[in-house]
């Protein structure tokens, strides 16, 4: 009959940038290129509904359908992603190591009365790191500075992927120039005559 309708007749074979899918309101596998909020994160794999993923993901390139070639091609991607995650791991670890092995000295100016000049501040200890240990530490990394006292101290480090490292170090400290009186005094002026 022309007249009856059918459950499948609203079901037709859209062919295009989404390849075959059928309009209806079921779910599409597709794999996000960018973080969609409420969707998921970019590289994910998510089923959402075929009129948003045809309206609105692929037009706007935010993912693509999940065709057998591209499941495969993320399969490996998700591979040499945890691989050079777990090199970046072992290379975090290392370095955290190495700079728990030996307190970083550091010198804070210092008055006659024990007082301290100023502080220690997160770039001055990046430079003793890197003098001393040969290591490349990001300011933005550190946490604990700056330090202000005299003594032992320590620093912790954030590295990445879940890596901390906590920092040992000796704060000495150093005579202040100019802080100390002279002791020369000024010659004194003979009167003058008149």
């Amino acid at each position: 009959m022309l007249g009856s309708w059918e459950p499948g007749w609203f079901r037709v074979v859209q062919t295009g940038s989404m390849g075959f899918m059928k309009r209806s309101h079921r779910h599409v596998p597709v794999i996000l290129e960018k973080d969609v909020e409420g969707t998921g994160f970019a590289g994910e794999l998510v089923n959402v509904r075929a009129g948003f993923a045809r309206n609105f993901l692929v037009p706007k390139r935010l993912a693509q359908v999940a065709t057998p070639a591209l499941k495969e091609q993320r399969q490996k991607d998700i591979a040499a992603a945890e691989v050079r995650r777990g090199r970046e791991t072992a290379e975090h670890e290392e370095t955290a190591a190495k700079l728990a092995e030996q307190p970083v000295e550091l010198k804070l100016k210092v008055g006659p009365g024990g007082q301290v000049f100023g502080s220690v501040t997160a770039a001055e200890f990046v430079k003793a790191v890197k003098a001393q240990r040969k290591l490349e530490v990001d300011p933005k990394q550190l946490h604990g500075l700056p330090l202000s006292s005299i003594g032992p101290a320590q620093v912790s480090a954030k590295l990445g992927l879940g890596v901390s490292a906590v920092i040992p170090v000796i704060v000495k400290g150093a005579k202040a120039a100019g802080t100390a009186k002279s002791a020369r005094t000024a010659p004194e002026k003979e009167p003058a005559e008149a």
